[in-house]
């Protein structure tokens, strides 16, 4: 079975775990050819934190409030988007940070 490890830290994490976690982590099976946009619509159908805290699907973005790393890199919604999923794959979703 091909799957995707998914991170999501901080108080992102809290719809998911309850609260009091640093982070959520689990895996997400996919099926060959699926891209990350399927796979974020898939997971803000089937995730209603995931829809409210993370990924629109009304509007195709992220919320205002989250970053993502994927395969090592800061992700880019725009060029990532459309990139076929390989197994063993894993993104991480953070909270935005601002201040000094």
């Amino acid at each position: 079975m091909r799957a995707i490890e998914i991170t999501i830290y901080s108080w992102l994490s809290d719809a998911f775990t309850g609260g009091g976690a640093t982070h959520y982590t689990f895996q997400e099976p996919f099926q060959e050819g699926e891209t990350l946009g399927n796979l974020l619509n898939r997971l803000s159908s089937r995730l209603p934190p995931f829809g409210k805290f993370i990924f629109d699907a009304d509007s195709q973005r992220l919320h205002p409030q989250v970053n993502f790393i994927f395969r090592d890199k800061a992700g880019d919604l725009v060029k990532d988007f459309g990139r076929k999923l390989n197994d063993g794959d894993k993104i991480v979703f953070l909270p935005v940070y601002a201040g000094g």
